[in-house]
């Protein structure tokens, strides 16, 4: 059983929570997923004022309410209001069907004014979801890094806590978290993320490390990644030949969040799957490069001149075209202050 930890309602296609939430269920059957945590509502803003907040969660409940058998959310709040999110999560979560709270990027999580937050999570016995990025160049002006949400977990050692995207760097993440013992690292949202998950186990071990898509923002492509990542890792360290899950946390309300579970040995085999009808493989890579590599963005390339001339050719859209039916806008890749030397292939 599988379960993704970190979906939303936005960029999902339909006119109503509860479109949206048939829409996702229709892709968690064809892909395994067994049950989806949701979180926000489906128009995002960095600093939600109260009614913003609520109507978010109104539309997550909307959406739990149509299959509550296989849909459960975390409670969304601005800690820059800490009465009305405390009200907030007590109607979600204390008084409703809710099984943890979400934090995005109204307020640097390291700051005291999340303290409140952070202890009424740990008497209810639910996880704070907290958004972490390291980005290519500066954070957004309030966005949390996964070094400012150990310090958080530091002050709270009795609450629980998510680390979500793992920092989206999640090489600088993983580590940035590895020495608080509260923290769990989701592992959705990256890109590249290729070698994610092996390094979260490693690290972190097994029980520290949750499955997430970040649906519908992150592409198929990354979360195929990372599921191939942990079959391999699953296989890597001797247990299970897929990716299965532990039952870690269990309030009153019998909910449990999802984690994959893999302990070992070593030795990597290809990775096997069935599948009851047919079926289209795509085969994503080959052969290892003969030569050193850089990568920035989406792209990979040898000097730093190939990238530039992507990064520009991709704003002018030459040789990269739009892709049909996507819901959101284009993505604007981000300004290249600075690249690397390339990293000789290992």
């Amino acid at each position: 059983m599988i379960w993704d930890l970190h979906c939303h309602l936005s960029g999902v296609p339909g006119r109503t929570p509860a479109e949206r939430m048939g829409k996702l269920i229709e892709i968690a059957d064809r892909v395994g997923i067994e049950r989806i945590v949701l979180c926000m509502g489906t128009r995002f803003n960095y600093y939600p004022a109260p009614d913003d907040f609520r109507r978010q969660n109104d539309e997550v409940l909307e959406a739990i309410a149509c299959n509550p058998q296989r849909v459960l959310g975390f409670v969304y709040v601005n800690p820059q209001y800490e009465q009305e999110s405390l009200a907030e999560i007590d109607r979600c979560v204390q008084r409703g069907p809710m099984v943890g709270v979400k934090l995005w990027v109204a307020m640097v999580c390291s700051r005291p004014p999340l303290d409140p937050i952070a202890q009424r999570a740990a008497e209810l016995g639910v996880p704070l979801f907290q958004h972490t990025y390291y980005r290519t160049g500066p954070n957004l002006k309030d966005e949390s890094s996964p070094a400012d949400l150990a310090t958080l977990a530091n002050r709270h050692p009795q609450a629980s806590f998510i680390a979500g995207h793992s920092g989206n760097d999640w090489e600088r993440g993983i580590r940035a978290i590895r020495a608080a013992k509260n923290i769990l690292a989701d592992v959705s949202g990256c890109d590249p993320c290729a070698g994610m998950v092996e390094m979260a186990v490693r690290e972190l071990g097994a029980e520290r490390v949750v499955f997430g898509s970040d649906a519908a923002h992150l592409g198929d492509t990354g979360a195929i990644y990372v599921a191939l990542d942990a079959k391999a890792v699953g296989r890597l360290q001797g247990r299970m030949a897929g990716v299965h899950v532990k039952n870690t946390w269990a309030d009153n309300t019998g909910v449990y969040a999802a984690v994959l579970n893999n302990t070992g040995a070593s030795g990597r085999d290809p990775i096997a799957d069935a599948v009851e009808r047919g079926a289209r493989v795509l085969l994503v890579g080959g052969r290892p490069f003969g030569e050193t590599i850089l990568m920035w963005w989406n792209f990979v390339a040898r000097t730093p001149e190939e990238i530039r001339a992507a990064r520009d050719d991709w704003e002018a859209r030459r040789r990269f075209g739009d892709v049909p039916g996507y819901p959101g806008a284009r993505l604007a890749a981000p300004e290249l202050a600075k690249l690397a030397r390339p990293n000789p292939v290992s």
